[in-house]
C-alpha cells in the first residue's frame, strides 16, 4: 500500500499489444491529493532499472538521468515469417540492401537489423 499514499501506480506494457498510450483525469482538480502529490508525471522505463521515490518527481531526477532513461521495447513486424514477408516486396520491411531479416524466437513475426559491418536503421 505505500505507493497508494504517495499517489503512484505502476504497469507493465503487455506482451502483443499494438498500441499503448497514457493519460491522467484529475478528479476535483488534484484536491485531495495535492498536499503530497502536486503534478502527474509518467516514466516508460525498463523494469528493473527505476523505482519509484517521491523526489523523482521535479527537474533533479531529469538533469541527474542526463534528459533520459532506459527503456526497453520488444516489437516485431507483421505476424508473418521473413521467408513469407520476402514474397511481398512491397511490404517487406527489410528494405536495405545491407540489412538483414531474422524471425522472432518468441511469438510471430520478424525483425530488420543491420548486416555486418553496417550501422544505422536496417528499416530505410
Amino acid at each position: 500500500m505505500g505507493s497508494a499514499r504517495i499517489g503512484c501506480c505502476q504497469s507493465r506494457i503487455p506482451k502483443g499489444i499494438k498500441y499503448f498510450e497514457v493519460g491522467f483525469n484529475s478528479y476535483y482538480n488534484h484536491l485531495c491529493v495535492m498536499n503530497f502529490n502536486p503534478c502527474s508525471h509518467v516514466f516508460l522505463v525498463e523494469q528493473d532499472w527505476y523505482k519509484f521515490t517521491p523526489e523523482d518527481i521535479g527537474e533533479d531526477f531529469y538533469i541527474e538521468n542526463s534528459g533520459g532513461v532506459p527503456a526497453v521495447l520488444d516489437f516485431s513486424i507483421r505476424k508473418e515469417s521473413c521467408s513469407d514477408a520476402r514474397r511481398n516486396k512491397s511490404e517487406y520491411a527489410c528494405v536495405s540492401r545491407n540489412s538483414d531479416c531474422s524471425d522472432l524466437s518468441s511469438g510471430s513475426g520478424y525483425l530488420c537489423s543491420c548486416s555486418p559491418g553496417y550501422q544505422g536503421n536496417p528499416y530505410l
